[in-house]
């Protein structure tokens, strides 16, 4: 059993999504430790030990900011109460859709976070500094229960931190809060922008095993894919290099198409133009170069390819995209994009040279089948996402577009059979994490265990009564100011406050 609670040195950039109850959209942040080192270091750690699952939001201020961060246990509120020092200021600001720790004053972050629901730059100078930003779901945190119409004060947070489920419980069963169901393990990303451009030369050429697997790691939940080489070498060489690479880290699931004769997913856009440019977006002549180069178009493959009829386009394989001409039956820009089969489409996209190359295992397709549609892309006649834009402007034209909101993100693809990320599992260190305290042997650990659980319950009964006083003194403060409260037809186409862990500050 190791110390508590576990100290991690956080990924320089990584994901954290969390299930909302109530609500089919998960909510994921991006978090950025050069935002914010010491505040990431600890989100990461209290994210690892799975702190924030069924944490209520116990605070939410319309068109200011909604809070959340105590624990239903309130022997974990106790053991991550000592504070981290304060990080510099103005590398991020308090914008809409950030989230920073909340403070009572200087060095006192402690686990408390909030979303600011508008640009809120007053608070900069004061301490708060945001660590992530809201990539999914923000309509889902701006729709939150408020539990306490007309009184921005929140609930009692001394309450709920000295017992924890005991108070909370009652206010989730009637239904007056909404809190964390469940999370998934942070997933740091791999190489990005100029690494990847940087790396493709040198590495696009590795040759893949015969088979390997493919970890998807999404905010809808995870799953892993099969592949094989000799389905057809040169695609499942250039999938392999992509995935190792961490070419498709924070892509989206641009185009999701649920139609009578194709039902499809399509993703592999790079998020950075940049590596887009280098990668995906290559003109027609550009097949006369070899084939390591990044971005070099695939050789168009034959019919024969497909010989197996239980390895053609049905539901569950995953296959390169590219653009197919009926008139002169070819195809001419297989570059990066992939597309999973949702639907058996055999009969539509076997004979276009369109050749399966992975084949997703056990009950993954449960998760592909979460994944949001947004209308076909608007190349294709759609009211979806326009293909140029995403080339052109990378996931901004997705992130800062509600109409996009909650579609669906890949964090990474990771290969081989492990659990790939470097998310662990859960609980688990996971890629990136810093070292934990040194082990003692779990018999006597339990022992220490308890004898500080109780230790903390006795200690923690007086010490909270002497903080009433100084969390409404606090409230009052924070408050001041605050009163006013498918169609199918085109695919030959495709593709802030909180009781005493707040510093004093108003929404106006």
């Amino acid at each position: 059993m190791s110390y508590y609670p576990p100290k991690y040195t956080s990924p320089n950039d990584y994901t954290v999504t969390w299930k909302i109850d109530g609500s089919p959209t998960p909510v994921s942040i991006s978090c950025h430790r050069s935002w914010s080192p010491n505040g990431s270091d600890r989100l990461y750690s209290l994210v690892q030990s799975g702190f924030f699952n069924g944490g209520a939001f116990f605070r939410v201020v319309p068109g200011f900011i909604a809070q959340w961060g105590l624990s239903s246990d309130p022997f974990l509120n106790e053991h991550w109460d000592d504070p981290i020092a304060d990080d510099p200021t103005g590398v991020k600001s308090n914008l809409k859709g950030t989230i920073s720790f909340a403070t009572a004053g200087p060095n006192t972050r402690t686990t408390q976070l909030f979303v600011n629901y508008a640009d809120n730059v007053q608070l900069d100078d004061n301490g708060f500094t945001p660590v992530c930003s809201v990539v999914n779901g923000m309509d889902v945190l701006l729709n939150l229960k408020n539990p306490t119409p007309g009184d921005t004060y929140g609930l009692d947070q001394d309450a709920y931190a000295s017992q924890g489920a005991f108070y909370i419980d009652s206010f989730k069963e009637d239904g007056i809060v909404d809190w964390i169901e469940t999370q998934v393990t942070p997933y740091p990303q791999t190489l990005k922008g100029d690494e990847l451009i940087e790396t493709c030369g040198r590495e696009m050429t590795v040759k893949s095993p015969d088979e390997f697997k493919l970890n998807f790691h999404t905010s809808y939940g995870d799953f892993s894919a099969s592949c094989k080489r000799d389905r057809f070498p040169a695609q499942v060489d250039r999938v392999y290099n992509l995935a190792r690479l961490g070419y498709y880290s924070q892509n989206y699931f641009f185009r999701v198409v649920n139609g009578p004769r194709i039902s499809i997913v399509q993703f592999g856009t790079n998020g950075v133009p940049s590596v887009s440019n280098v990668y995906n977006y290559q003109s027609p002549g550009f097949p006369t170069a070899a084939l390591g180069e990044c971005g070099v178009i695939m050789p168009q493959p034959s019919v024969e390819v497909i010989k197996d009829p239980m390895e053609s386009n049905k539901r569950g394989w995953i296959s390169m995209s590219t653009s197919y001409n009926n008139d002169t039956g070819t195809t001419w820009n297989a570059t990066a994009e992939l597309f999973i089969n949702k639907g058996d489409n055999g009969l539509q996209l076997d004979g276009k040279l369109f050749v399966p190359l992975c084949s997703i295992t056990d009950d993954g397709m449960n998760v592909v089948d979460m994944l949001p549609s947004y209308g076909e892309v608007q190349e294709l006649g759609g009211y979806g996402v326009n293909l140029g834009e995403l080339y052109h402007y990378g996931n901004d034209v997705i992130t800062k577009n509600d109409t996009f909101d909650g579609m669906g993100m890949l964090y990474s693809v990771t290969v081989g059979d492990g659990e790939g990320g470097g998310g662990g599992g859960e609980g688990g260190k996971g890629g990136g994490g810093g070292e934990i305290g040194d082990e003692i042997p779990t018999s006597l650990g339990i022992y220490l265990l308890l004898l500080v659980s109780l230790g903390m319950c006795v200690w923690g009964y007086f010490r909270k009564k002497g903080k009433n006083d100084n969390w409404q003194r606090v409230n009052e403060l924070v408050n001041e100011g605050n009163d006013d409260d498918d169609d199918d037809e085109g695919w030959e186409g495709m593709g802030i406050a909180m009781s005493e862990n707040t510093r004093s500050f108003s929404s106006s």
